[in-house]
């Protein structure tokens, strides 16, 4: 299938600049997501700190050995109060787990147990990690809480990261409309910069079949300012000085066609003249008449032989040239 030039350009451009937007937005999408999780875990790890120093605090100032359960539910509500976030509470010395969303604690305890942070947490490795759950994210903190430096329980903070995502998948959208746009845009840009390389290239073709039909033109006019150009003005050079050769060839052509025929003129006089006497110098009795008719064929064979001898050196001087270069 035959492309033109102007095809393959557009098609070269874009190949080259697609790539080159889809990583500018994969960049741009990842490096905002990076930066709003950095601010997450900021905040999270503050609250965090902030929670684990309350917690210690509380459990030293309240030296009790088991502290029952209707103050551990309320000291978790106070602290999903004081965050604004999920908090999720299990105190080691009587193995109970309190959630401040209240739907299937017993579920919730099981996973929360079987959690990897979790169980780092139990091992004194304060932590977080990102876990996807259906098509959000969720950013998990655990870390442990102590009285009297005593590993007491472990609490997890939930972030939901709805909003994040959402916004991720917002701006991937809007980035990719923008995409196209741009990509539209510099399709139709390159299409007009590229008629400008391939319409002084479609006259230089028109003016080449023309010339291949033997139509000979010097006025091929393309200003472009590139080689294109120059080639044009090349080919005006070329068409011009062809001119000049078949209009030199047609002179030479007039001169020679004048030559033969003063040429066969020349020859017929003599010639003629040879078959005159010839014929006459038969029917002559008289030997001083035939002397004469003798000297006058001798001497218009002579005269043709120098003709002929004057046209072998014109041929010669014509056909072989002798240029000397003079050195010291």
């Amino acid at each position: 299938m035959r492309t033109t030039i102007k095809a393959k350009l557009i098609k070269m451009n874009l190949l080259v600049i697609f790539p080159i937007l889809v990583l500018i937005l994969l960049i741009t999408v990842f490096t905002i997501d990076r930066y709003q999780l950095n601010n997450v875990k900021k905040n999270l790890l503050k609250d965090s700190y902030i929670l684990q120093l309350y917690l210690n605090q509380y459990f030293t100032t309240n030296r009790q050995k088991i502290l029952p359960e209707k103050e551990l539910y309320f000291l978790n509500h106070d602290l999903n109060r004081m965050v604004k976030l999920r908090t999720e509470l299990f105190y080691l010395p009587s193995d109970l787990y309190f959630d401040s969303n209240q739907e299937e604690i017993e579920h919730n305890k099981i996973s929360f147990l079987n959690d990897t942070g979790v169980r780092l947490a139990l091992e004194d490795k304060k932590n977080y990690y990102i876990k996807k759950e259906g098509q959000f994210r969720t950013f998990l903190i655990s870390f442990p809480f102590y009285c009297d430096k005593e590993l007491t329980g472990v609490m997890r903070l939930t972030y939901p990261l709805h909003e994040e995502d959402l916004l991720k998948k917002r701006l991937f959208i809007a980035l990719s409309i923008v995409g196209l746009i741009v990509l539209f845009l510099l399709g139709i840009l390159l299409s007009f910069f590229t008629g400008q390389i391939v319409i002084p290239l479609a006259k230089l073709k028109m003016a080449v079949q023309s010339f291949a039909e033997g139509h000979l033109t010097d006025n091929l006019k393309i200003v472009s300012g590139d080689e294109v150009e120059e080639l044009a003005a090349s080919f005006n050079e070329m068409t011009g000085k062809l001119k000049n050769l078949i209009e030199n060839l047609r002179i030479e052509k007039d001169k020679q066609k004048n030559f033969f025929n003063q040429m066969t003129h020349e020859f017929r006089t003599p010639l003629t003249t040879i078959i005159g006497y010839a014929d006459l110098l038969k029917k002559l009795d008289s030997d001083q008449e035939r002397g004469e008719c003798a000297k006058y064929i001798i001497s218009e064979s002579k005269r043709l032989l120098r003709m002929v001898d004057d046209i072998l050196k014109s041929s010669m001087q014509t056909t072989y040239t002798l240029k000397l270069d003079k050195k010291p």
